[in-house]
């Protein structure tokens, strides 16, 4: 069973104030294989030390994609093989999604310096910090659900009983938060493995990715999970169509009267859903 999947970016309405650019990145894939699907979001720091971070977030989405496709293809349909590497080596997917990053960065700023006609004259380390980014990512089987996470923002599972999150962080005090351009950031994320008998069998439930501007939008952790029922409730109510008509609007609002900053959600909806 396929889920339906909806998903949007917004530029955070102090960023539009200012004149900043979005930094957020996401990316959605669905394989034949196991038929699954992944999804990555990932939000660059924007500060002022991290200058290619819009680009760094990017190629953060499309690491952790391509790591788990090639993963997935490997164990062909054998679900039972993949969740047992899954348990047994999580931080084996984060140490390869961190270091494909890292390649990938440095190849992006090489390629910017030719561009420009500008000697490579900085550090893989000093060219890491200048894309640094978080990184949300999910996977979703029949039998599967995979998540892993470097730095802040939420990936909450929703159903008739409530939320819960895929991934308790707690990394970050304030303002702080760990990166991929962390020297071994795969250290620093947090990974979470649930296996269903068969995902068909279970009730309706929706999986909800959202970058922290979405969370720092609210005043408490209640508020926010309420939040999250809402959107729950109004595709189980309305449909998915609807809300996806509303998408747009409902987050800037919620930038405009929260944290003011970017906000990234993709919902992967299973179940039935209204009309």
């Amino acid at each position: 069973m396929m889920p339906r999947i909806l998903s949007l970016k917004v530029q955070g309405n102090s960023h539009k104030r200012d004149d900043i650019p979005c930094q957020d990145s996401y990316r959605i894939q669905r394989l034949k294989t196991m038929s699954a699907v992944i999804l990555a979001a990932a939000d660059g720091h924007g500060s002022k030390s991290c200058p290619h971070s819009a680009d760094g977030a990017e190629i953060a989405v499309d690491a952790f994609c391509k790591i788990m496709e090639k993963l997935i293809k490997s164990y062909k349909d054998n679900e039972a093989a993949l969740f047992d590497y899954l348990v047994k080596c999580p931080m084996d997917v984060c140490r390869k999604v961190e270091n494909l990053w890292k390649d990938n960065v440095c190849r992006n700023y090489s390629d910017k310096s030719k561009d420009a006609g500008l000697f490579r004259d900085l550090s893989d380390e000093d060219i890491h910090l200048l894309y640094g980014t978080t990184l949300m990512g999910v996977v979703i089987s029949p039998q599967i659900i995979f998540a892993m996470q470097i730095g802040d923002g939420d990936i909450a599972f929703i159903d008739e009983s409530g939320v819960s999150k895929l991934v308790e962080t707690g990394n970050h005090l304030g303002v702080e938060t760990y990166s991929l351009a962390d020297r071994d950031a795969w250290k620093k994320s947090v990974v979470s493995v649930r296996r269903f008998e068969t995902i068909a069998q279970v009730p309706s439930f929706a999986i909800i990715l959202t970058t922290d501007g979405f969370a720092n939008s609210y005043m408490n952790d209640n508020a926010y999970s309420d939040a999250l029922i809402g959107y729950f409730n109004a595709i189980k109510e309305n449909g998915a169509d609807a809300v996806e008509r509303n998408l747009e609007q409902w987050l800037e609002e919620t930038s405009g009267d929260g944290c003011g900053d970017d906000i990234t959600m993709i919902i992967a909806w299973y179940g039935a859903a209204g009309k």
